[in-house]
């Protein structure tokens, strides 16, 4: 079912014209660009913090230790995972930067919205 919706969209005209939101991803994208060292340490850190299961008390395993003992500490730690969670992070900053555009009256591309609507 997913292959047909998809093989529908690919059809419909504009499919691969980029949209709002992919505009205003990239542009929030190339802002901020990626430190991929400091998120994998960040997340190193975070990953020894926090005890799994989390209300676990005696003998404390982390989730660090969990990753380790099933060797998926390198899968976690890959630079491709890391850029998708460093883009997934960036989710909320491009949410603030599409109301921010919203509220200004403003297009993507700066003229204000009614320019843009004298035009067409």
């Amino acid at each position: 079912m997913t292959e047909t919706i998809l093989s529908q969209l690919e059809e419909e005209p504009g499919f691969d014209s980029p949209t709002r939101i992919t505009l205003i991803s990239d542009w929030v994208l190339a802002k901020n660009p990626a430190n991929l060292k400091k998120l994998k340490a960040e997340l190193i850190l975070k990953l020894k913090k926090f005890t799994f299961p989390p209300e676990r008390v005696f003998g404390r395993e982390t989730f660090y230790d969990k990753l380790s003992a099933e060797s998926a500490v390198s899968v976690v730690l890959n630079p491709t995972v890391l850029t998708k969670l460093w883009q997934c992070l960036l989710l909320p900053e491009i949410h603030k930067t599409d109301i921010a555009i919203r509220k200004s009256g403003k297009s993507l591309y700066g003229p204000p919205l009614d320019f843009h609507r004298a035009m067409s």
